[in-house]
């Protein structure tokens, strides 16, 4: 299905635009991305007629991962995000909210939902949880110190 990295797949949650920069950031944590639609941003239309098609694909990437890692920046209105984050439930799978945005509500508070202040706290709750050593020097956000 993906390209196998040692430790756990971890869907990214999140609006179309943070696609890359998320799955750039599991991959320089040697983290596997387990979601198809990061490759997918801009080469498929998220028309109505794709839509089945591309949910169904979500839906069995969160179906199979570890755990879900949901990210939304202010200003970001989350949609399909929180679908995700729902599916991730329904499977009893972890789910990692990163910040404190609006759109989380009372469900992060949902056994199973862990709170990160940012992405490298979101990273090192992936590798403990998945016995992994963290390595601050390969450590994912380009903006982390």
């Amino acid at each position: 299905m993906f390209p196998q990295a040692p430790g756990p797949a971890v869907y990214p949650a999140s609006k179309l635009r943070h696609g890359k920069m998320l799955k750039d950031v599991l991959n320089r944590a040697n983290i596997q991305c387990a979601a198809h639609w990061p490759e997918l941003v801009g080469k498929i239309s998220d028309s109505t007629l794709n839509a089945p098609v591309f949910w169904r694909r979500n839906m069995m990437d969160v179906a199979n991962c570890d755990m879900v890692l949901l990210y939304a920046e202010e200003g970001d209105k989350l949609r399909g995000a929180l679908v995700e984050a729902g599916a991730a439930f329904m499977a009893t799978k972890p789910v990692i909210v990163v910040g404190d945005h609006q759109d989380y509500g009372t469900w992060k508070y949902y056994p199973g939902v862990l709170q990160a202040t940012d992405l490298n706290h979101a990273i090192w709750i992936v590798k403990t949880m998945s016995g992994i050593p963290y390595n601050y020097s390969d450590m994912g956000h380009p903006n982390a110190h």
